[in-house]
């Protein structure tokens, strides 16, 4: 289908708004109520069989749905043989974007979290979450596709993951069978971590290796990383990030403790958490300096206080630190940058 065609009788398309893997995007006007809309259109080449059913059953999960934080189903049917699916039309970006700007606010962190943590979605992540006119409080989630709907067959079979590699829960990743709600809590808890750090929870150069990181390693506590994050939320973090779904808490106490952690926080207040200087600008990978043991390299600390040196010159020494070339006393060096000794661990400080 083209700009200027008219789908049903009633949706004229106005312009492409997106295009994708599976289908584009158009903005489009109701005639019935010259109202914009957004209409979904399934390319012609991927209407094999797969593609097809995870067409038809966001069609089917969203006009089951009646929630402010989904966007709203207006019709979906099949014209010339093409599937459509016209939902409303939704100014703002994604939080995917939003977070290409600068992490969230704790208190916008806790808005998102009570919003979305009671939804069934398998595949939350940010680019899935639609920030109307760019306020977290006005948030849709977006692309239903790999959705479960009870009404429906099983999404998720034996052996066949589903979900995004960076945001998926370990029970996903090894596709040992269906998948409830736990796992959504887990993906969430990713976006959360995300929106505070400033970074993804899992990263790594290739899915393979992202995968293996989400069934391996254990994502640093918040509050480790940044300063200001309250206790409640660091331990609730950890929780919905534990590689057992049983060990995670429930969706509702989830939701009930971000909305109560949100109600102490003005949700336009301007304060963010403060990010500690990322081991990064140093060249090596956040957890480097904080993974490295006390070792020959290190500098012994004096018995009575920590030792704060500031990096003037180093290099990798492995993936677990960096061996101090050249430093200085971190109060009398003009760089904001520098190291601080603690429980024999090297770390970043400001």
């Amino acid at each position: 289908m083209e700009v200027g065609a008219v789908i049903d009788g009633r949706y004229r398309l106005v312009e492409e708004a997106g295009r994708g893997g599976m289908g584009t995007v158009f903005r489009a006007v109701d005639a019935e109520d010259e109202r914009p809309v957004a209409v979904k259109v399934l390319h012609p080449h991927q209407s094999h069989p797969e593609n097809a059913v995870r067409f038809a059953r966001e069609a089917a999960t969203l006009a089951s749905l009646t929630h402010p934080a989904v966007v709203r189903y207006r019709a979906h049917g099949s014209s010339d043989g093409v599937e459509w699916l016209v939902t409303e039309w939704l100014e703002g970006r994604d939080l995917a974007e939003r977070l290409k700007d600068a992490p969230l606010t704790i208190a916008e962190t806790m808005e998102l979290g009570r919003r979305v943590a009671r939804m069934l979605h398998r595949d939350i992540k940010p680019s899935n979450l639609f920030l109307v006119d760019d306020e977290v409080a006005q948030v849709r989630l977006l692309d239903f596709g790999v959705a479960h709907n009870r009404a429906l067959a099983s999404v998720t079979t034996v052996g066949s993951a589903v979900g995004t590699p960076a945001y998926m829960a370990p029970e996903q990743a090894r596709a040992e069978g269906e998948v409830d709600g736990r796992a959504d809590l887990f993906s969430l808890g990713c976006v959360l971590w995300e929106c505070l750090a400033g970074r993804r929870a899992f990263e790594g150069s290739s899915a393979l290796g992202v995968l293996a990181k989400v069934l391996l390693e254990e994502v640093p506590p918040i509050a480790s990383l940044v300063d200001g994050v309250p206790e409640a939320i660091d331990r609730a973090l950890v929780s919905m990030l534990d590689k057992a779904p049983e060990e995670r808490p429930t969706a509702g106490l989830v939701g009930q403790l971000f909305a109560e952690l949100r109600a102490t926080l003005p949700l336009g207040d301007a304060r963010r958490p403060a990010p500690r200087p990322s081991a990064k600008r140093l060249g090596v990978q956040p957890e480097t300096i904080s993974r490295w043991e006390n070792g020959k390299r290190a500098i012994p600390p004096p018995a009575d206080r920590a030792l704060r040196l500031c990096v003037v010159k180093f290099e990798p020494i492995d993936d677990y630190g960096i061996e101090l070339l050249e430093y200085g006393d971190a109060a009398s060096s003009p760089s904001p940058v520098g190291l601080e000794f603690a429980s024999k661990t090297w770390r970043a400080c400001a």
